[in-house]
């Protein structure tokens, strides 16, 4: 079942019944033409019988026999196809039988003309059993068993069609009193009380014949009580001169003359009004067919149609007079409603629109007349929405647009109000859909802009509150999204540019609703595709990017393949870049260029292989970086370097900003001076090469400089007494020279560092009680300077190392009383600091070491008894330490 066709249909349904109650004949056709057409794709059985129905009613009415027929059986067979499964609409098949049968009579089908006619008053049966106060069902059960009995009588079959006339004359005198009152039901009456008449056989009962003439007569004379149209007061006089021939026959002459004369008075009442300026045809006999939908109006056998107007116009008038004085009388009302919808079908569609103008000027006035009275009456306030309509319209073909919008704008709102109240009624929804739709295409018929958005302004007030109370139309919500976006364009033509942004955003929200409805309905797709363009454009205008870009990528997803969405979004995102909002603060800026990063990485997952993307990705994440470095945030950038090296490999055109850097790092670190601050510095460094050797392993130069590193992270924590984590790095570099000078035996400079770390970390062990352990390192440093010395003898600097060492080795000695053991090595180490220090005699560090290994000296000399050599010994550790 399509959703889509059924709501069309309904739609066009409900403006054709609406198009027939206003007697526009031809624009209802083509309205009930659109609703079959789609209601066949619908696949709703109720509502297609409904159009058929309909569309054959109206086509019967305008003489298109054959089409109606044809409609009316399809209609027979959907109805029939849903009483068999248990879904009977007694309406609907009362309707369809009874003319359907009409016509079948027509065609000659006798016989299948009655069977469709009994199905019809069976229906009809069942409603007033039902709903024994709808004016309509019993109006229509008379009418259709009137027609039955014409058909009967003419098959001979006498008694079945008194039953039937007889039976319908009861419906209509069971009919509620005010319902009496009305001309239409008094003149079915006396139609039906002629065929009675006519029926009548020479053996039938004298008193029975005299009955129902008087009651003919009676009804007449009630009829030109309320409608003294000639017409009626024709058939007044043919009643008189059948009933006076009755009485004439039965020997009651004197009677009978009195009848005659009152006939020929009428009758020559009615030739000088001819004379006067018109003619009257006479009366006929009476009608077979007197459905409602086909009554025989008042004027229609009448050549006279202007001075009837005029007439009806005068008596429409006299009784507003009364009515003011008596708002209670309902017989007033009747009458007034009466000559209302007379006066309705009088007028001309092919006169000018001023004549028109004022006999609607009147019906609205009067419509008006009747509101005030009874306000809480539905009716007739839909009465004077309908009335505001017509004049509306009428405004329009006079080009009085200004006039024509304010009639319609409180024509929508009556209808829509009744609706509030009765919003289940379909008649109420026709109403209110047909009215706000002849506002919808007024607008169109505007050509001042100024005044066009006002239109449409209230047009899209009109089609929400229809919207809310019908939310399930999907009719109503495409004519407000197809109007917002049409509001939207001529707002952006005068200028209107935020204005026009809200209208296009709603109309993007409206079709995206109906598209998330009916996925697969192109239609919808179109337009929601174009308002979003209409919206994206103007916020590009109104630089509201952010907005703007969300727009264009929910298009890029509603069409992948348009390439001109992304360069929208690839435009935006460069005059973002461009043009920042606040380009003098870096941290505002950064966040500025993060978000635009974020934003360009989505539009290239769109499209991968866009290599400009991918370049404009990799210029912005430089950027970024730099302005971090800039602000301080030197990892954070350093980062995103590293992850633009990584992207590129090896070659990367991004490795000598990254190494040069990385140098001035190494330079800028070491010389802060908060300890934590430089602590923080050598741990970023550290992880930033860590991430080079990820993506280069086995490069020497990263390693060298990592462990260089982690030698500096050794010493600062040494030299501040964080001796635990000293040792870890002490270790670590250890390692990492080690395995550099694995890989490269050849290079000296590793086994220097191994060597002057090995004795660094021994003496970091001996403050913290690891003797043995220490000793191992010093000892292992101590041939590693042995080598070193092998390549460069006069090197102060091993020498210097050299003899530290044998001084803490010969400590150890000495902790453990091994004097002798201990001897030669503080020898040995003096000598190294007397060659050293005759290189640099005034080297205060340098003394200062060779002091305390004199010191040393002379404390064995002295315990081993060698006093004079340990005096000598001081006395030249006191001359140069200066102490």
């Amino acid at each position: 079942m399509s959703t889509r066709s059924r709501d069309i249909a309904v739609r066009h349904l409900n403006k054709g019944v609406s198009l027939i109650e206003k007697g526009l004949y031809a624009d209802a056709l083509h309205a009930l033409e659109l609703a079959e057409y789609n209601v066949i794709e619908a696949e709703s059985p109720d509502i297609h019988a409904t159009v058929l129905q309909t569309y054959a009613d109206l086509l019967l009415s305008t003489g298109h026999e054959d089409d109606a027929f044809e409609r009316y059986r399809s209609a027979v067979d959907i109805s029939n196809e849903l009483s068999d499964k248990g879904y009977v609409n007694n309406e609907q098949r009362a309707g369809i039988f009874s003319n359907l049968a009409g016509i079948l009579e027509n065609k000659g089908y006798s016989e299948e003309a009655r069977k469709n006619y009994d199905i019809s008053i069976h229906a009809y049966d069942k409603l007033l059993g039902s709903d024994s106060n709808n004016m309509t069902y019993r109006s229509n059960a008379a009418s259709t068993l009137n027609n039955l009995g014409a058909l009967l009588a003419e098959e001979g079959e006498e008694e079945a069609a008194q039953k039937s006339f007889e039976k319908a004359l009861r419906i209509l005198r069971e009919s509620p009193e005010e319902a009496m009152r009305a001309t239409t039901m008094q003149f079915k009456m006396a139609t039906i009380l002629e065929n009675l008449l006519n029926l009548e056989t020479d053996s039938s009962s004298g008193n029975l014949s005299e009955e129902k003439y008087r009651q003919l007569v009676d009804t007449y004379r009630k009829i030109i009580e309320m409608d003294p149209t000639a017409l009626y007061v024709e058939r007044l006089a043919f009643a008189l001169k059948g009933y006076a021939d009755m009485l004439m026959s039965a020997g009651k002459t004197s009677d009978a003359e009195a009848l005659y004369g009152e006939a020929q008075s009428i009758e020559e009442r009615l030739a000088a009004e001819r004379n006067d300026g018109g003619s009257t045809s006479t009366a006929g006999t009476p009608s077979e067919d007197i459905n409602q939908e086909q009554n025989q109006e008042p004027f229609a056998e009448s050549n006279d149609l202007e001075s009837g107007r005029e007439k009806l116009i005068n008596s429409l008038q006299s009784l507003r007079e009364l009515l003011e004085k008596d708002p209670e009388n309902q017989e007033y009302r009747s009458g007034i409603i009466s000559a209302l919808r007379e006066l309705n079908e009088m007028i001309d569609p092919e006169e000018s629109s001023q004549e028109k103008l004022r006999d609607h000027e009147l019906i609205l006035t009067t419509c008006e007349l009747l509101q005030d009275i009874d306000p809480s009456n539905m009716s007739y306030r839909l009465n004077v929405a309908f009335a505001l309509d017509i004049r509306g319209t009428i405004f329009e073909e006079l080009h009085e647009e200004s006039v024509a919008l304010q009639d319609l704008v409180r024509a929508s709102d009556i209808a829509l109000e009744a609706l509030e109240a009765e919003a289940s009624d379909e008649m109420f929804q026709s109403g209110a859909i047909s009215i706000v739709d002849h506002l919808h295409k007024l607008t169109d018929r505007i050509h001042d802009s100024t005044e066009k958005i006002r239109a449409c302004s209230a047009t899209l007030d009109k089609l929400t509150r229809l919207g809310e109370i019908m939310p399930d139309d999907a009719g109503i919500k495409k004519d407000i999204a197809g109007l917002q976006s049409e509001t939207g364009k001529l707002m952006l033509d005068m200028g209107m540019h935020t204005e026009a942004a809200e209208h296009f955003e709603k109309a993007s929200a409206m079709y995206g609703s109906l598209l998330s409805i009916e996925s697969s309905n192109e239609e919808y797709s179109e337009k929601l595709v174009s308002a979003l363009e209409s919206f994206g454009s103007v916020l590009i205008g109104l630089k509201e990017n952010d907005k703007a870009l969300d727009i264009y990528f929910k298009l890029c997803d509603l069409e992948p393949s348009v390439k001109s969405h992304r360069d929208e979004i690839d435009s935006i995102l460069l005059n973002m870049e461009r043009t920042p909002l606040d380009a003098g603060n870096r941290g505002t800026l950064i966040a500025e260029y993060e978000k635009i990063l974020a934003m360009r990485e989505k539009l290239l997952a769109i499209e991968p292989d866009n290599l400009r993307y991918f370049q404009n990705i990799r210029s912005l994440r430089e950027e970024i970086a730099n302005l971090m470095i800039d602000e301080g945030q030197v990892a954070e950038g350093m980062e995103i370097y590293l992850k633009l090296l990584l992207g590129e490999g090896k070659n990367s055109q991004y490795r000598l900003k990254v190494a040069r850097m990385l140098e001035n790092l190494k330079i800028s670190v070491p010389e802060i001076e908060d300890f934590e601050q430089r602590i923080k510095g050598y741990d970023m460094l550290l992880r930033l090469y860590e991430k080079l050797a990820e993506m280069d392993p086995g490069n020497a130069y990263i390693g060298k400089d990592s462990a260089m590193i982690l030698e500096n992270m050794a010493l600062l924590l040494d030299e501040n007494g964080y001796m635990d984590e000293a040792k870890k790095y002490y270790e670590s570099a250890l390692s990492s020279y080690g395995e550099l000078a694995a890989e490269d035996t050849s290079n000296i400079f590793y086994l220097e560092r191994t060597a002057s770390i090995r004795c660094k970390l021994g003496a970091l062990l001996t403050d913290m009680g690891h003797v043995e352990e220490a000793r191992g390192l010093f000892e292992a440093s101590f041939m590693e300077y042995q080598t070193l010395l092998g390549e460069d003898s006069h090197n102060i600097g091993y020498h210097q190392n050299v003899a530290y060492i044998l001084n803490n080795l010969g400590y150890f000695l000495l902790e453990e009383g091994e004097l002798e053991r201990a001897k030669p090595l503080y020898e040995n180490a003096l000598k190294r600091y007397a060659m050293i220090l005759e290189e640099e005699p005034d080297n205060l560090s340098y003394r200062e070491s060779a002091a305390c290994t004199l010191n040393n000296l002379g404390y064995i000399l002295e315990n081993i008894g060698k006093e004079e050599d340990a005096l000598w010994m001081y006395e030249k550790a006191r001359e140069l330490s200066g102490n």
